[in-house]
């Protein structure tokens, strides 16, 4: 037991390790998500895409989203908390993801597969990919907050013992 708890510890400690791993699992939604809005899509509006299509969107998808994740920096930070600046910095990664991706479906849409499609539906296809995305990061970091303090309480063995005497504006409180 002591020896998973050492590794553990060194998990937690190492910032290193998770913020690579918050830039791959980042990425790998982002491109899911984008992938799924391109299905969707794809069913519900006249644009039929090829299989082999997918393979080449979402690989211009994950160079793209790594790209910006790196230059954002919206891997960093992520295990002490999540404020509304760290939001902020996420949609206008994934704004620029998204724009990146408009203007590469417009000029070389009819190169990987995807036909001469109406800039206004390539428009809708982003703005949708932009609000699930950042929907799905957000909840991504919400989740990762709630483990990540789960697991820090299971393997630190401090209780803290608070004392607080009195109930009035004079009570004296310890911690």
């Amino acid at each position: 037991m002591e020896g998973i708890k050492s590794i553990a510890r060194k998990i937690a400690e190492s910032s290193y390790l998770s913020r690579w791993v918050v830039l791959g699992i980042d990425s790998v939604l982002s491109v899911f998500s984008s992938m799924m809005v391109y299905l969707l899509l794809s069913y519900f509006v006249t644009i039929s895409i090829a299989p082999l299509v997918y393979v080449n969107l979402a690989v211009i998808s994950l160079v793209v989203s790594v790209s910006i994740f790196l230059l954002c920096g919206t891997y960093r930070g992520i295990m002490r908390h999540t404020t509304m600046h760290e939001i902020l910095r996420l949609f206008v990664a994934l704004s620029i993801k998204d724009i990146i991706m408009f203007i590469v479906l417009l000029s070389l849409g009819k190169y990987i597969g995807i036909g001469e499609t109406s800039p206004i539906k390539l428009f809708m296809i982003q703005l949708l990919d932009l609000v699930i995305s950042l929907f799905a990061l957000v909840v991504l970091r919400v989740v990762l907050i709630y483990v990540y303090t789960l697991f820090m309480a299971a393997i630190s063995n401090v209780s803290k013992r608070v004392l607080i005497y009195g109930n009035d504006e004079r009570a004296l409180s310890l911690a």
